[in-house]
Parts: C-alpha cells; sequence; structure tokens
C-alpha cells in the first residue's frame, strides 16, 4: 500500500514537473517557437545582405563601365543617342 502511494506521488510529481518544463513562460515549446523565429529572421538577413551585395556590383559596374551606363539609360528610361530615331510599333 504505502509502495504504491509513493509510486503514485512520484509519478504526479514527474507529470507536474513534465508539464512545467514544457508549458511555462520559458519552456521547451516557447524555446522551439523563438528557435524558428530566429531561423526566419537569419534567413531574411541573409537574403537582404545577398541583395545589398548585388546592388553594391551593380552600383560599381556602373561607376565604370560605359556600356553598361548606355544600357540602363536605354532600358529604364527609354534614352537614346542623338542620331538615333525611335519606331513605336503597335501589335494588334
Amino acid at each position: 500500500m504505502k509502495k504504491s502511494i509513493a509510486a503514485i506521488i512520484i509519478l504526479i510529481s514527474f507529470v507536474v514537473l513534465a508539464a512545467y518544463l514544457f508549458f511555462n513562460e520559458n519552456g521547451f515549446l516557447k524555446e522551439i517557437k523563438v528557435n524558428k523565429e530566429i531561423s526566419r529572421i537569419q534567413s531574411a538577413i541573409d537574403s537582404t545582405n545577398s541583395r545589398i551585395e548585388n546592388l553594391k556590383k551593380e552600383i560599381d559596374s556602373l561607376k565604370t563601365n560605359k556600356n553598361k551606363i548606355e544600357h540602363v539609360a536605354r532600358e529604364r528610361y527609354n534614352f537614346r543617342a542623338k542620331d538615333e530615331k525611335v519606331l513605336d510599333i503597335e501589335v494588334k
């Protein structure tokens, strides 16, 4: 009888301790959520850093390459040379 009461008390204590470790504000479930959030934010940081590096390369290219400057001016801003004629073609 005393052994079964002791076993029940130990089991209840273990369940309460496990529940506390998992469900308190600093428990394992919270840690898992925080680690997922950290991973998501780190991925966003890596993506942003990659974009920054690509933009720096494009800036350097525009500073040094005259053909690149001309290409961007024609493509983005519809510039043309003085002796060029622009033809507008409408597709029906």
